[in-house]
């Protein structure tokens, strides 16, 4: 059991290490991540906003059709 926690704190050292060794390249992928997770959840919002917005209009469809009374047969 200390071999295997010694092994997990030495992967996480030297993750950790490769990780400030290159901070713009680690903050575009936290950057990229964030994205990819909001994104879903901030669509998922907007479609229960719309659906409740839809709610409140009237159930029965309807048209507007505007016609010239002056338009002759082709």
């Amino acid at each position: 059991m200390i071999a295997w926690l010694r092994h997990q704190k030495h992967a996480l050292t030297s993750s950790l290490r490769r990780l400030g060794a290159q901070p713009v390249s680690t903050l575009l992928t936290a950057l990229a991540m964030g994205v990819a997770i909001s994104l879903p959840s901030g669509l998922y919002l907007v479609l229960g906003n719309l659906n409740q917005l839809a709610g409140n209009l009237p159930a029965q469809p309807e048209i507007s059709v505007f016609l010239d009374a002056d338009v002759s047969s082709a």
